[in-house]
Order: structure tokens, then sequence, then C-alpha cells
């Protein structure tokens, strides 16, 4: 987490994590130090159900492998 600066984080988390950009400034607003935010956003992203979906992915294409 630390090798992205916060813009860069903040694009990576809408980008790729797809939080709005509604959740990600009211973070900003909300919490102090870089590495807070960061962190509330992966909690931010966690809570809407992205990496239990991930998670159930990657085991079943592993089931399939294996």
């Amino acid at each position: 987490m630390e090798a992205f600066k916060l813009s860069e984080w903040k694009q990576f988390v809408r980008q790729k994590l797809g939080l709005n950009e509604a959740t990600i400034e009211e973070i900003e607003h909300d919490y102090r130090g870089v590495k807070e935010k960061k962190y509330q956003m992966i909690i931010a992203w966690e809570q809407k159900g992205e990496l239990k979906i991930l998670l159930f992915n990657i085991c079943k294409t592993l089931e399939l492998i294996y």
C-alpha cells in the first residue's frame, strides 16, 4: 500500500476496485493520515462484498485446475 501515493491509490480503488467518488471523498474527509485513508478504502471495498466474490471465483478456478 505504501508504494502508491494517495492520488495513485485513489485512482486504483476507483478503477480496479470500483469504489465510487462519493465514498472516496467521504473517507478523505472523515479520516486523517494517508495509511488510514487507504485502509478505510479497503474496508469500504470489502463491505461491498467484492472480496467474497473474488475469493469465491479464485477458489472455483483452482478447483477446475486441480
